[in-house]
């Protein structure tokens, strides 16, 4: 944290003599320079809020008791510069604001072509925003602009921003086609869960599982028909003994 500076009463009186008639910048300088010290321009604002210093130039070009026009009291037709690029007067509506001005490579091509599209911009093909030539305009979409402008396609010569136009033409395509495949696909996701509730396609019958229960049925019938033979009567229920005995399974009967 910076420790707060106390001025001297030299130093005031010199700010003092030299302000009048000269900007808080330029003051500034020459404070800097007769004091030999290094004072931002927020320190020096501060210094002069503080000790209530005036360079006795007016801070707007409005004066007190006059009626001042602003830029929206203009005659139709009237040129201004905003942005760095020319804007003109159409329109004199009251209370309408910015609203009665366009950019004039907008109010060119108006003329000849009719209202732009909404979503739709003109474009200067060399990229000099005061060749307002007709030639030189050409109305785009927003999004062809926005792909122009990511990938710097407009060049100053009308043929290269034209090829980039075709580009943009080229992205944006490819960029609908990646589109409709994800719809096709979020469809067939849709479709399939729809497809039994719809009674679309038949359902494939259930093939039988095998399970563990199957296999102990088949292992009883087998003990039902060694149990019929008198020859294996006492050899199964001897085996079925041991084995129950033991925690084992019937699988020993086979063997």
């Amino acid at each position: 944290m910076r420790m707060r500076r106390w001025y001297t009463k030299e130093e005031i009186q010199f700010v003092k003599k030299n302000i009048k008639g000269r900007s808080y910048a330029e003051m500034r300088i020459l404070f800097n320079k007769q004091f030999r010290l290094r004072l931002t321009k927020k320190q020096f604002d501060t210094l002069m809020y503080k000790h209530k210093i005036r360079n006795g130039i007016p801070s707007s070009h409005y004066t007190k008791g006059k009626k001042h026009k602003g830029w929206n009291a203009k005659p139709i037709g009237y040129e201004r510069i905003q942005m760095g690029y020319v804007w003109v007067k159409v329109t004199n509506k009251k209370y309408a604001g910015t609203k009665n001005w366009k950019p004039k490579q907008v109010a060119v091509w108006e003329k000849e072509h009719g209202k732009v599209p909404k979503g739709h911009a003109v474009i200067f093909a060399d990229g000099n925003n005061r060749n307002f030539n007709l030639n030189n305009l050409l109305m785009i979409s927003r999004g062809h602009l926005g792909i122009l402008n990511k990938c710097g396609l407009i060049s100053n010569q009308k043929e290269l921003t034209v090829a980039g136009i075709q580009i943009a033409d080229i992205k944006i395509a490819i960029y609908q086609h990646k589109l409709k495949l994800k719809k096709k696909g979020k469809k067939k996701k849709e479709m399939r869960k729809l497809r039994p509730m719809l009674k679309l396609r038949k359902r494939k019958k259930k093939t039988h599982k095998y399970n563990k229960s199957d296999a102990t049925d088949e292992k009883i019938i087998k003990l039902r028909q060694m149990i019929n033979d008198e020859n294996y009567l006492n050899v199964a229920i001897n085996t079925i003994a041991d084995n129950f005995t033991k925690g084992l399974h019937i699988e020993g009967v086979n063997k």
